[in-house]
């Protein structure tokens, strides 16, 4: 039964993408990137879950965790499917004044920038870990550098395309480094999704630029084999041997992963749902609350001791699959939308990825009525995070991620706002 499930599943996904492919429009909408990206990261964990379930791993669990999947990618495809009333795509955008919004997206994009050299000159036991988690001041000045450089690398992008002036393609350039930086020297996956889609969809807001179904094709052959293939990469960056790339055997270290999968992010997902369901303690949403306490409460100003007290701690997490199962999380796995989705509210936490469905293609379709930069940043945030983080991590990082676009959005809402009477200078962008 859990090969025919684990068949479905990946069915599912394949069929989705499809179904992206058929119009080549689709490729920059939610459904077919978040199943592409649950092909790449959830595909090759299913066979490795399948083939290696481990000494704490059930039937009943791969089960439980292959159906909730099922229930997740049809969500995702049923939820977009979903008709946007018209009032909420002609209700119109905030008037902004653009030529103060393109100078401040520079302003955004330096300020992103600088604070990205910071943490890169900090002493070593402080600095960014590829591999593993950071805590303490650095976390305070990623979110930082996030916060700008996510909304001001697009905006700064879409601009240096609308106008090809040698200062806009300097500023582009400048623009590209820092995403491609975390990319290819840092291993870092959203940084590479950031990069791509950010440029993707630049491309086709401003000039309307599609790319062959080809080239789709082989990019998601690529991340599949790069995928299977991040731990070694990522050593090669630590170890910073670069004549390693070459001696890399892909082909060898994707057959590996596949028949044995000794660490699984979908591993920890069967469990946490397994012991959900046998114990019935559903967290009912709670953990976007606790993730919001984590991520925003400074507790090295605070105390953590008091910064724990405002979490609710309701919901299975890696502490109790230690004391049910003995089984010890890895360090820097996560458990996935499907399974954090599952801690929240059983099989109905599925829905939860008809919710970004439906956000994704009220926000797309506003992105191409208005045409404003600040409606098309909109859409790119919210669809690289309601994709990666959302499969990678859950809908708990996504919901933090929204916070975060709302707090740095709100200085550019306020600085460049202006009269109902130059309304009509959005359309001209």
């Amino acid at each position: 039964m859990n090969l025919l499930l684990a068949f479905i599943l990946i069915s599912l996904y394949l069929l989705i993408i499809l179904w992206g492919l058929a119009k080549k429009e689709r490729i920059y909408q939610y459904p077919f990137l978040v199943n592409v990206f649950s092909l790449v990261f959830i595909g090759p964990q299913i066979v490795a879950l399948i083939n290696s379930p481990g000494i704490y791993v059930t039937d009943e669990a791969i089960f439980r965790v292959l159906l909730m999947g099922c229930f997740c990618a049809l969500a995702s495809w049923f939820g977009y499917q979903i008709t946007i009333p018209q009032k909420w795509l002609l209700k119109k955008p905030l008037n902004l004044n653009i030529n103060k919004l393109n100078n401040w997206a520079v302003i955004y994009l330096i300020i992103g920038i600088a604070f990205n050299f910071l943490i890169l000159f900090l002493p070593e036991d402080e600095g960014i870990k590829i591999n593993g988690q950071s805590s303490g001041m650095i976390t305070i000045l990623i979110f930082i550098m996030r916060g700008f450089l996510y909304i001001g690398f697009p905006l700064v992008l879409m601009k240096s395309l609308k106008k090809k002036t040698i200062s806009n393609l300097i500023l582009m350039a400048f623009a590209l480094c820092i995403p491609f930086y975390h990319a290819i020297f840092l291993g870092k996956r959203s940084s590479a999704f950031l990069l791509i889609i950010s440029i993707c969809l630049s491309l086709y807001f401003v000039r309307r630029l599609l790319p062959l179904r080809s080239i789709a094709i082989a990019a998601i052959i690529f991340a599949l084999i790069m995928n299977l293939n991040i731990r070694e990469y990522r050593n090669m960056l630590i170890t910073k041997d670069w004549q390693n790339i070459n001696s890399i055997e892909f082909l060898g270290n994707a057959n590996n992963y596949l028949s044995q999968g000794k660490i699984l992010e979908l591993r920890n997902a069967a469990l946490m749902i397994d012991l959900t369901a046998k114990t019935g303690r559903l967290g009912w949403g709670t953990l976007y609350w606790d993730q919001l306490v984590f991520r925003f409460v400074p507790g090295q100003l605070i105390g953590r001791e008091l910064k724990k007290k405002f979490q609710i701690k309701k919901s299975i997490e890696g502490n109790h699959l230690l004391n049910a199962y003995g089984y010890r999380k890895p360090l820097g796995t996560t458990p996935t939308g499907i399974g954090e989705s599952f801690t929240q509210f059983d099989y109905f936490g599925a829905l939860l990825y008809a919710f970004s469905g439906i956000l994704c293609k009220l926000l797309y379709l506003r992105a191409l009525t208005w045409k404003t930069p600040l409606s098309r940043v909109l859409y790119i945030s919210v669809l690289q995070n309601s994709v990666l983080d959302t499969v990678v991590v859950g809908h708990s990082w996504f919901f933090c991620a929204i916070f975060t676009l709302i707090i740095f959005c709100l200085p550019l809402i306020i600085l460049c706002g202006q009269s109902k009477s130059s309304y009509s200078n959005l359309l001209k962008v």
